[in-house]
């Protein structure tokens, strides 16, 4: 405080402003200051009240502690609808906020009041600990790395270092640091960037923050050291992803600053004092930095251009974090100093090379490459956004969760889940060029696409030219045939949209009114036409393999320019702008400027420099077979052809041929128990063979093969072909006490589990009332404890029988079937062959039985196929 009242002394801008506002506000005890809604005022009173306190703490005014204890009374004289209170048991979220008003009041100004005036402020406090002792909510635990552990922890720890009880309840206040840190390790990366995106993050660190600092100003200061030890600088994301430009009038968070969008945030945060209460933690190397981006963002250097919301920190009580914490000593400018790139292990990039005004170019990009349960999450895998000349070019999705408003490639109009995660593949930055590679990983594969891939190239000409060329490119490799569909989402309504055709290419021209232009042109594929749709930009590509490649320029001074100077299947040679970039499509990578016109074609397969089959894989199928793939990328090649070597003798040996539209073979009668290096030689016309890296495989041994086949009961047309029934080959080991199913491919009921046993999760069904799941199967076969036991369950009363096969080829079942009437739930059946006393031979093509015959134990010990026979109605 008293360093607050020297700044305003020395005549401080920042402070006289700041002061200026926040007593108009008090002043006035008009609620609509401080966020009032139809719905909800007690908010509103909470914040009042602290603003109040904070006056009065630093003025001495007896009034302003009037107003506060006059305001936190009418939270309960008159309660809004939902009867938010400090002690609100269903609420936890209204009873953090609402009760740290009546904890920062009572700290600020408790000596002001009377005992009885205090003692109503004391007992509301401990009622409201008294709640968060009981109470239960989802968000609260799992991995912690929900805002509302921030939000109720934080809160709950303050009050109880308002009311000096540390001591009394020193066993909770222990738990609220462990949960903290456990929610600072968990939500946070390096850069301060969260899952649930920068509202969320600028919510909860409202009450994180403060709690961080009132524990240290308490004597603890593990919070704050916590962040150190593990490398977090929280204002990292927030300087990155905040724009000086103001979120439009029109939208609901008008006046406000324009933010990327990340995880479920919008086109602007809440700005309710996350950059004021940044100030108190950041490190001192880095503060005169923050302090630059704080004025001229936030402060009073901020630029007159847009309907900001009026005065420094506006919204609810944050002018008073505006007042405590704004720093001492000479800020500067972090262009030049700061990287151009920021990232943290979640995999979201942030770019920005200029600081100076609204009109900052600013990007970001994001791998979702970490989830946590019970967190705001948002689907991201390749999802970016970007903000220059005072606009949000390009944004979404914030809670959309159609695909409509997402620029990550959408495959069939899907988006994924948000539990299915990406990773980086590749990032590196230098004084004016950033590179990402988002690897799509489980995310697209779950999609269908067995390998994706989006590069990122942004390369920035002087800060003082404010432009830029940007590059995407999409490597998509799949086997079946998808709808991919390619966005940029509008959600300015203000920027105009030109779509036609430049340069011999589809080409689109996103406009800001203030000037400034973002034009995009579809290098690959061709054929490809962008439409304007209900806020999205977008063109939809049909086919499996492809790659996208999207060529974009950033300027305020003219039309974006692009030249084609060369295009093979070796390179892209584009000029954007007068800035050379290329495509290396033999090694998959994006090139600018110098880089650019230095690249040569790669000779690291052959001196050709031609591209070889990616992707390269080899499946054992049994003891004679090995199927080779690889991605279909659809060179001008005139044939493949597979080579493989084995033991001693390293000379490669043709082993099959395929030509150029395939992708794949199946190598048969091959040696059983061999180990075979594979590889595939591309031959382009009048050039050398291109050689793949190798992969290996060992085929099984001699005695190992198992078939398993389904014959449950098909459609007619289904019968007469008897492949239609094979669920596949698995691998088994010749035990003392049997067969183990140890591994297979070929069924989608088929899967290894970690005790090598068979595991199923289809089901074979008959009509539409009933299905059978089979789980883990265990069979024995040695003479005096043959045995077969499944996990299986059924959706109806279900008869089941083990099937065995003899050495003549005979199928029998037996006579006595185990009813299984748990329905839905799995039941473990075992059957000890020897105490079956009657067989039924089984027709395997009709299911039509014989008469019963009984089995010798030398007939038992010749059994060389084994089932499980599953009878119910058909209806």
């Amino acid at each position: 405080m008293a360093q607050i009242r020297t700044h305003l002394s020395d005549g401080s801008p920042h402070h006289r402003v700041s002061l200026q506002a926040l007593r108009e506000r008090v002043d006035s005890e008009d609620l609509n200051y401080f966020e009032r809604t139809e719905e909800n005022w007690n908010y509103a009173r909470s914040y009042l009240a602290q603003a109040a306190a904070f006056l009065y703490r630093l003025e001495g005014d007896q009034r302003y502690a009037d107003i506060a204890i006059r305001t936190l009374r009418a939270v309960y004289d008159d309660p809004d609808p939902d009867k938010r209170l400090p002690e609100s048991g269903q609420h936890g979220l209204s009873r953090a906020t609402v009760g740290l008003g009546f904890a920062l009041a009572y700290a600020w100004c408790g000596e002001a009041w009377n005992e009885e005036q205090r003692e109503f402020v004391r007992q509301a406090l401990h009622r409201k600990l008294v709640m968060w002792e009981d109470f239960r909510h989802v968000n609260l635990f799992a991995q912690r790395g929900s805002n509302w552990v921030a939000v109720c922890r934080g809160s709950e720890l303050m009050t109880i270092l308002a009311l000096n009880e540390r001591e009394q309840r020193h066993e909770r206040y222990e738990w609220l640091i462990a949960e903290l840190s456990h929610h600072i390790t968990t939500a946070f990366d390096a850069i301060g960037a969260t899952q649930e995106g920068i509202g969320y993050t600028d919510y909860g660190s409202i009450f994180l923050l403060p709690a961080i600092i009132a524990s240290m100003d308490a004597g603890d200061g593990r919070l704050l050291q916590l962040l150190r030890d593990q490398g977090i600088q929280l204002q990292r994301k927030a300087a990155y992803a905040h724009s000086p430009a103001v979120v439009p009038a029109e939208h609901r968070l008008g006046g406000r600053n324009l933010t990327l969008f990340s995880g479920v945030g919008g086109l602007g945060a809440g700005n309710q004092g996350w950059g004021s209460l940044l100030l108190a933690v950041t490190p001192a190397q880095d503060l005169p930095y923050l302090h630059w981006f704080y004025d001229h963002t936030f402060g009073i250097a901020r630029p007159a251009q847009g309907a900001h919301l009026p005065g420094i920190e506006p919204y609810r009580q944050a002018a008073v974090w505006a007042l405590l914490f704004y720093p001492e000593g000479v800020s500067r400018s972090p262009e030049g100093h700061w990287p151009l790139m920021i990232s943290g292990k979640q995999g979201r990039h942030y770019i920005r090379q200029r600081w100076r005004d609204e009109r900052d170019i600013m990007l970001n990009i994001h791998a979702q490459a970490d989830f946590h349960p019970r967190a705001w999450a948002m689907v991201e895998v390749g999802q970016w956004s970007l903000a220059a000349y005072g606009r949000m070019l390009v944004g979404g999705p914030r809670l959309e969760r159609s695909g409509q408003q997402h620029s990550m490639l959408l495959v069939d109009d899907s988006m994924g889940s948000r539990r299915d995660l990406g990773r980086v593949a590749h990032s590196h930055y230098d004084a004016n060029t950033a590179m990402v590679i988002i690897d799509g990983h489980d995310h697209y594969r779950h999609l269908g696409v067995e390998n994706y891939q989006r590069h990122l190239l942004a390369h920035f000409s002087d800060p003082d030219s404010n432009s830029a060329i940007l590059a995407l490119y999409d490597r998509i490799d799949a086997r079946q045939n998808h709808s991919y569909r390619w966005g940029l989402p509008i959600v300015d309504e203000a920027l105009d949209v030109i779509i036609g055709q430049d340069a011999g290419l589809s080409h689109v021209q996103l406009r800001s009114p203030e000037g400034g232009q973002l034009s995009a042109w579809v290098v690959s594929p061709s054929g490809v036409a962008w439409q304007y749709e209900d806020g999205l930009v977008s063109f939809t590509y049909q086919g499996d393999s492809t790659e996208i490649f999207v060529a974009m320029s950033l300027r305020d001074d003219g039309d974006g320019q692009l030249e084609t100077l060369a295009q093979d299947v070796r390179h892209r040679h584009l000029r954007i702008d007068g800035i050379d970039l290329v495509h290396d499509r033999v090694e998959d990578r994006l090139l600018s400027a110098q880089n650019a016109l230095a690249w040569k074609a790669p000779n690291y397969f052959s001196t050709v420099g031609l591209p070889p089959v990616r992707g390269l894989e080899a499946k054992v199928l049994g003891e004679q077979s090995i199927a080779v793939r690889w991605w279909n990328r659809r060179h001008p090649v005139e044939v493949y052809r597979i080579e493989g070597r084995f033991g001693s003798d390293q000379t490669w040996l043709p082993l099959a041929s395929v030509s150029a539209d395939k992708n794949s073979v199946i190598l048969d009668d091959l040696r059983p128990g061999t180990t075979y290096e594979l590889r595939v030689a591309s031959h382009y016309p009048g050039a050398e063979a291109v050689y793949s890296n190798y992969v290996g495989g060992t085929t099984w041994a001699a005695g190992q093969q198992l078939i398993i086949e389904d014959f449950a009961p098909r459609e007619e047309e289904a019968q007469a072909d008897i492949s239609h029934h094979r669920l596949g080959h698995w691998q088994v080991v010749n035990q003392d006490r049997g067969w183990q199913l140890d591994k297979g491919e070929g069924s989608p009921r088929g899967a290894q589990l970690a005790d090598g046993y068979l595991r199923t999760s289809g089901r074979v069904a008959r009509g539409k009332s009933n299905a059978v799941y089979l789980d883990t199967i265990r069979i024995d076969l040695s003479a005096a404890t043959a045995a077969l036991e499944v996990d299986l369950r059924s959706q109806g009363s279900t008869r089941f029988a083990p099937m065995l096969r003899l050495a003549d080829g005979r199928w029998l079942r037996a006579q006595q079937c185990a009813h299984v009437y748990a329905l839905n739930h799995w039941h473990t059946q075992r059957w000890q062959f020897a105490d079956i006393a009657k067989w039924v031979p089984l027709d395997i093509e009709t299911l039509t039985n014989g008469s019963p015959v009984s089995l010798s134990s030398e007939q038992l010990a010749t059994v060389t196929g084994l089932g499980i026979y599953a009878h119910w109605a058909s209806h």
